[in-house]
């Protein structure tokens, strides 16, 4: 059976929001593109999708990004160590796309 991990989490303005960066908004939470959702603070990174055995966060920038290099980290320890204990109770993963 395959394991589903639904869109990838980022930040505003990380690695997954895909918008044009004028349309970067402070916790633009909800925001979804074909293969992430922006999920701000440690509260959005908790909720696991309907369907996903898993969570998939995006840590680090990335090259075809428009606002985070490729070494920057946007989720913060706090918000990794949530997405982490979110995944444990139901004995599940985080997946990091670095």
């Amino acid at each position: 059976q395959s394991a589903l991990s639904g869109r990838a989490l980022s930040q505003t303005g990380g690695h997954g929001d895909t918008r044009p960066v004028k349309d970067f908004e402070p916790c633009a939470c909800g925001f979804q593109g074909s293969l992430s959702q922006v999920a701000d603070g440690v509260d959005t990174v908790r909720e696991l999708r309907k369907g996903a055995h898993q969570i998939k966060i995006m840590a680090t920038g990335g090259l075809s990004s428009p606002a985070d290099p490729v070494w920057m980290q946007p989720y913060s320890d706090e918000e990794i160590r949530a997405a982490v204990e979110e995944a444990a109770s139901p004995r599940t993963y985080v997946i990091a796309h670095a």
